[in-house]
């Protein structure tokens, strides 16, 4: 019959169009097969890819029913405000600050020492960062003799901080200058005393007026001039979760002097609906609380 012939066409050359302009891997290559042997051949690859899609979805969805959980990528605004800003912590890599030491060599030049012993007493403190470091029998009888006059190693190192005035010289957060005892306070560490930078501290010492929010260019954010000079050359810099503590693992930034560099941080936002945070971690096979 015409009508069923001129169908039969139209259906045929849709197809070819279809088919030729569909970028689902196979397709093109059906309709561009110039023998039956090739159209063959490309139509039994199409549909085993569409068999096996039908199969994969299947599982997906037999899954789904057992384990409810959705997971999708969120390609909306996220708000800076959600993102908070990490501690910068800065340590001297020198434990002993020459200035502060005047009490404890007077005291050890009235106990008998002389100037190289008490030199090597102070060396000690760094020294003893090295895995085979052995201290002179003198040294250890100094440390010996401050500790029964009540000058513990801790009350020592204490006493020979370098003070975060004396590390930071300049302090400015979005391009507006602070004083930089209001955004870094002193922080004993694990490798020593340092000072750290924090949005909580930050806000107990600024205005009101004062905004905590940091931005996406380098101009909205913290910006530190270090004074570098120390007897080991440089002082070392931490970059991580304010919450968190300095550990033997994590990664540092060598600052030397006369030295300019830029640390960026880059932000992955996962979260999960309320309904997903209520299953157990077990049962949305997942390890982020979130």
């Amino acid at each position: 019959m015409p009508m069923d012939k001129e169908l039969k066409s139209t259906l045929v050359e849709k197809t070819k169009s279809f088919c030729k302009h569909c970028t689902l891997h196979g397709v093109y290559y059906f309709y561009k097969a110039s023998s039956w042997s090739a159209h063959l051949l490309w139509a039994m690859i199409i549909a085993a890819s569409m068999a096996l899609c039908c199969f994969l979805g299947h599982m997906i969805w037999e899954k789904f029913v057992i384990d409810p959980t959705l997971t999708v990528v969120e390609t909306t605004h996220y708000s800076m405000v959600n993102i908070p800003f990490p501690a910068v912590t800065i340590c001297d890599t020198d434990n002993v600050f020459l200035p502060k030491t005047k009490e404890i060599t007077d005291l050890l030049i009235l106990r008998g020492y002389n100037n190289t012993e008490i030199d090597d007493f102070y060396k000690s403190f760094n020294e003893v960062k090295h895995k085979n470091y052995v201290p002179e029998p003198y040294v250890r009888k100094m440390h010996s003799l401050l500790e029964d006059l009540g000058y513990s190693l801790k009350i020592l190192l204490d006493m020979f901080k370098r003070p975060c005035s004396n590390i930071t010289v300049e302090c400015n957060w979005r391009s507006k200058p602070f004083n930089c005892s209001e955004m870094f306070h002193p922080l004993l560490t694990i490798v020593g005393h340092c000072c750290q930078f924090d949005i909580p501290y930050f806000k107990e010492h600024a205005d009101n007026q004062t905004n905590f929010i940091s931005g996406l260019d380098s101009t909205e954010a913290l910006d530190v001039i270090v004074n570098g000079q120390s007897s080991n050359g440089h002082s070392v810099l931490y970059v991580y979760d304010y919450k968190e503590k300095v550990t033997l693992v994590d990664s540092f930034f060598s600052l030397t002097p006369q030295s300019f560099f830029d640390v960026n941080i880059y932000v992955w936002a996962i979260d999960s609906s309320s309904y997903v945070k209520a299953l157990p971690l077990s049962g949305r096979k997942c390890i982020l609380d979130t």
